[in-house]
């Protein structure tokens, strides 16, 4: 089927301390969702979430602190960006293969919508979004794959080393972003095997080196990725879950990140995992 571009005509209660609803049509697979801002700074949208919808389900898909946050994946991964557009990417163009691309495309078949929304600051002013997209034939949301976002803060951070245990252990881990202003390396083990560990500037080196299709890394004074598919291929994910037939084959029983603050940081360390999951993994059971 070709590729429709089209306005998103849905888009309620872009106030000034509001939480506002931009309502994606189902009946199609997604691809991309933008909306033009006017008015609005991307650190004005707060607590930006992505809704899937099913007879009997609610979840968020993604969940972003603010815009901003999800404009500086975007702009890491070199997907088009530009001012004053918030571009929501479901189908990802960096991938090596137009399969691979496809797979996490929103199918929203089984689904009774599919719901950007976000709460916009009370310091703006006659603010405005409209909002457009692209999308193809559509697929049931138990199709394809889905991309799981969910950051997690965590406080008392000091110089030195940081432990944090407490990442869900869901499937498979496509990467996992680690904020702070003073990080100088990470560590991430699993059952008492390592599985990554670089300073900042080895790991930014790896991250334009290891694709084609290079990454640009973060400022040293906004983050970290530990990232499994620098070859544009989900096959390389770290597979924390496995099934067959509906059993569990296997299952990671600790992880442990590991931040090596430099001197006077911040006193927090936010953790944004990238779960590369199914909508049965997401929600533990099919769509109706």
């Amino acid at each position: 089927m070709a590729r429709l571009r089209e306005d998103i005509q849905i888009v309620d209660n872009v106030k000034a301390d509001q939480e506002f609803t931009v309502r994606l049509t189902v009946g199609k697979t997604w691809l991309e969702a933008h909306l033009d801002l006017t008015n609005i700074a991307l650190s004005d949208i707060e607590n930006l979430r992505v809704q899937l919808v099913a007879p009997h389900k609610e979840v968020d898909m993604w969940t972003f602190k603010d815009a901003a946050e999800m404009d500086a994946m975007n702009v890491r991964m070199k997907r088009h960006t530009k001012a004053n557009r918030l571009s929501f990417y479901f189908r990802r163009p960096e991938k090596d293969s137009e399969d691979q691309r496809m797979l996490t495309a929103l199918g929203t078949g089984g689904l009774d919508a599919v719901r950007i929304v976000g709460k916009l600051k009370s310091t703006v002013v006659d603010p405005s979004i409209k909002a457009w997209g692209k999308k193809t034939a559509n697929r049931h949301v138990s199709s394809g794959s889905i991309i799981y976002i969910k950051g997690t803060n965590k406080g008392g951070a000091v110089e030195g080393e940081n432990h944090y245990d407490d990442l869900n252990r869901r499937d498979a881990l496509c990467a996992l972003h680690i904020l702070n202003d003073k990080i100088d390396e990470v560590e991430l083990s699993i059952d008492n095997s390592r599985v990554h560990k670089l300073t900042t500037e080895r790991n930014n080196f790896d991250e334009v080196a290891a694709s084609q299709n290079s990454r640009t890394p973060y400022a040293t004074n906004y983050g970290y990725v530990i990232d499994f598919t620098l070859s544009n291929n989900y096959r390389e994910v770290l597979v924390l879950q496995h099934y067959e037939e509906g059993r569990l084959m296997y299952q990671a029983e600790e992880m442990r990140v590991t931040t090596k603050l430099a001197a006077s940081p911040a006193a927090q360390i936010r953790y944004i995992p990238e779960y590369f999951t199914t909508w049965s993994g997401l929600t533990g059971s099919a769509a109706a």
